[in-house]
Formats: structure tokens, sequence, C-alpha cells
């Protein structure tokens, strides 16, 4: 594969960055990509989103979730 000056210059950059800001780039990535493919999904690509996408995250590292075996299982739960 052959790199543009551009490709090269981000690849500098990015070798840079701490773990956790590389992450934040490919999200980003992720968000120009499919904005532009298929706009339907730029949301979920979006700060807002994937702050939330990332509490969930430590949430279930941190096993603060409930399994359910069936539905009525989950709404019996939420209504106590």
């Amino acid at each position: 594969m052959v790199e543009s000056v551009a490709q090269k210059e981000i690849l500098k950059e990015l070798e840079r960055l701490p773990d956790y800001a590389v992450c934040e780039v490919v999200d980003f990535i992720h968000f120009l990509r499919f904005k532009t493919t298929e706009p339907e999904q730029a949301y979920f690509w979006t700060e807002e989103w994937q702050k939330g996408e990332k509490l969930v995250d430590m949430a279930l590292h941190e096993g603060r979730y409930c399994d359910f075996d069936a539905p009525n299982q989950a709404l019996e739960w939420l209504n106590k």
C-alpha cells in the first residue's frame, strides 16, 4: 500500500499520542467514515453517544449489570 504524505504525517503523529488519545482518533475516523458512507449511522459516533458507550463499557467491566433469561424477568426487575 502506498502511503500519501498526509497518511505518513498522521502515522507520525499517532506514534506520539498516548493510547487513550489514539482510541479517540480511531473513534473520530469511524465517525468520518459513517458520516459520508452511512449518514444515518453518524450519530453513533458523536461525542455524546461515545461518552455513553464508554460509561457502558466501564459498567460492564466493573460488573454493574444484570443478566436475564427472559424479557419478563427484566421487566420485573425494572418494576421493583
